[in-house]
């Protein structure tokens, strides 16, 4: 019983040892349990921010997005705005220039009779020039041919093309000999001019044209095909223009005759 004692003596230290040990080895488990516990939670609440962090960047996105339809309104609102006010404007400038045509100018005046007198100097016809507003607001220059009686009744030929383009040319030459003391254009281009005249006034035409630019100096460029030029009606040969007025020749003969090429006469 001595010998069994002294042996359950030693083998109870050898216990209260191996469970002190395993006491500690408990508690540093306990510590790992502890902190993958907390690593675990940790885990999970950066889910959560993740997921909070998407929805708030999705809030952040239609909050800019109702930004910049607010932003797009108040735009339009202040272009409607800006509208009003051009429309405003531009009814009160529409009837001060209907204002100003019916009050008239001497330019205005000066005008209308140079361009009266050219028509009937080449065409012996009667033309009248206005002004009118149209439909825009805008400020419209009107010519047309009259008939020879008091009631200045109006006639059909200046609806055709070539009537046009008469009056168009004359209409370019009244202005530019009303403004030949001011500062404005001193030359005029007219292509293909002398088609639309009658053969027996492109002559007179001419020398009308030669006139006014010695007159008030001005630059008369006119462009013109052979079978344009003006004709003798007595041989029916043609009038050839004084080669100081011919500045350019042009034709399909080589390279010489094409336009930027620019043969000097």
């Amino acid at each position: 019983l001595k010998e069994r004692k002294k042996n359950l003596k030693i083998r109870l230290k050898e216990l209260d040892i191996e469970k002190n040990e395993i006491i500690k080895k408990l508690e540093s488990l306990n510590k790992k349990r502890e902190e993958s516990l907390v690593l675990l939670r940790k885990k999970d609440s950066f889910e959560k921010f993740k997921e909070f962090q998407k929805q708030l960047s999705k809030s952040e996105g239609e909050i800019q997005g109702h930004k910049n339809q607010l932003e797009t309104l108040n735009k339009v609102v202040e272009l409607e705005n800006q509208v009003k006010k051009f429309n405003s404007d531009l009814e009160t400038i529409s009837k001060l220039i209907d204002d100003s045509i019916k009050k008239g100018s001497d330019i205005a005046n000066n005008v209308k009779e140079k361009f009266s007198k050219i028509i009937k100097e080449i065409f012996h016809k009667n033309a009248l020039l206005y002004l009118k507003i149209n439909g825009e607001g805008n400020l419209e220059f009107k010519a047309e041919y009259i008939k020879d009686n008091e009631k200045m009744e109006e006639t059909s030929e200046s609806e055709g093309f070539t009537h046009k383009k008469l009056l168009c040319v004359s209409f370019d030459l009244a202005i530019l000999t009303e403004y030949s003391q001011k500062s404005f254009f001193r030359f005029v281009y007219h292509d293909g001019m002398l088609e639309a005249i009658d053969p027996r006034k492109k002559t007179v035409y001419l020398n009308l044209v030669r006139q006014y630019c010695e007159k008030y100096n001005i630059q008369y460029i006119l462009s013109v095909i052979d079978s344009d030029l003006p004709r003798d009606p007595g041989t029916d040969k043609t009038i050839p223009f004084d080669d100081k007025e011919i500045i350019l020749r042009l034709s399909d003969e080589g390279d010489k005759g094409k336009l930027f090429k620019m043969p000097t006469f």
